[in-house]
């Protein structure tokens, strides 16, 4: 290792959305001697958190990864592509927190995501309401017509208000 780099010991809490609603890795820097240190050590030192946007990052909550650093920017800069990963942290409680925690997010993201495919949906019913209207009350050979017509419609590359009637 050159004397640029650093290597950091980081405790993977989650992922969490920032402000903008950017999905940001959160991270406790817990030293090299990780292992030692904790036996007895008490409680996780969330004032340690560091959050990165790491797009490829894939990890379970309560992983340890060492990641190379620039030795000027340790506190506020890792190498992506250089994680190790050291083992899990042993705390198993805070782990099975966390992990329910993640979980809980992700639940949530993908509830919303369906909320958004259903109101799209419901809006493109509520567009169509006239022509369904209008297509009840026509007769079998109306209805064919009216079909074609709607097709041809949307699928021309002509702007409606261009055609004659």
């Amino acid at each position: 290792m050159t004397d640029d780099k650093k290597q950091v010991f980081l405790l993977f809490k989650g992922t969490f959305p920032d402000k903008a609603g950017k999905k940001l890795q959160a991270f406790i820097d817990v030293g090299p001697n990780w292992e030692e240190g904790w036996k007895g050590s008490g409680p996780i030192d969330d004032a340690n958190v560091r959050a990165f946007s790491l797009k490829s990052f894939h990890a379970r909550p309560g992983a340890v990864y060492q990641f190379d650093a620039p030795a000027d920017k340790v506190e506020s800069t890792i190498f992506t592509g250089t994680q190790v990963w050291q083992g899990f942290w042993p705390d198993e409680k805070l782990i099975t927190l966390w992990q329910g925690q993640e979980e809980a997010r992700k639940a949530e993201g993908d509830r919303k995501r369906a909320e958004s495919r259903f109101t799209k949906e419901r809006r493109y019913l509520r567009a169509l309401e006239p022509l369904r209207r209008l297509y009840r009350n026509l007769g079998p050979a109306d209805k064919a017509l009216l079909m074609v017509r709607v097709t041809q419609a949307l699928t021309s590359s002509k702007s409606l208000e261009s055609e004659d009637d």
